[in-house]
């Protein structure tokens, strides 16, 4: 009994910090946020891969996000990052077939670059001419009160 009551406390704690983690680097102050599903593919020597989080927000609004936060559609240099089929053991699709998010959502959207050559990290100046990608973008769907957080380390 001591040690599932223990084993609880622990999954609990770690569900926070990745909320937590989370709502850090997509800048939101909104903390009713709790991730609902999450795959996560990092891993080798470089750490390549990409980690996507669905995220249900009960009350967030617009003043709950960072001024980086723009409403949607998005440029349409992150639309076509986003539009390329990735292939994997799972088959090949895009960003919105493999984590089924809707193309015309309505709402806002969040780009933080982390390639090392910008000064703007918040600007999708030259995307589409890199060899890597190493960016966070997140989605919030108002009409569904939901983010969908997307990190792609290649």
């Amino acid at each position: 009994m001591k040690k599932l009551l223990i084993l609880i406390v622990l999954l609990l704690f770690c569900g926070c910090s990745i909320n937590s983690r989370i709502n850090e680097e997509i800048e939101i102050s909104n903390r009713n946020c709790k991730v609902i599903e999450d795959v996560d593919t990092h891993g080798g020597f470089l750490g390549d891969g990409e980690y996507f989080a669905k995220i249900e927000c009960k009350d967030l609004s617009k003043k709950d996000l960072s001024k980086n936060w723009k409403m949607l559609p998005m440029p349409r240099s992150i639309i076509d990052v986003l539009s390329v089929p990735f292939c994997d053991e799972r088959g090949c699709k895009t960003f919105y077939e493999r984590y089924n998010i809707k193309t015309d959502t309505k709402g806002y959207y969040y780009f933080y670059d982390r390639y090392s050559n910008y000064e703007d990290r918040y600007n999708d100046h030259n995307l589409n001419t890199r060899s890597s990608y190493n960016f966070d973008i997140a989605i919030y769907d108002i009409e569904e009160n939901i983010i969908y957080y997307y990190k792609l380390d290649t």
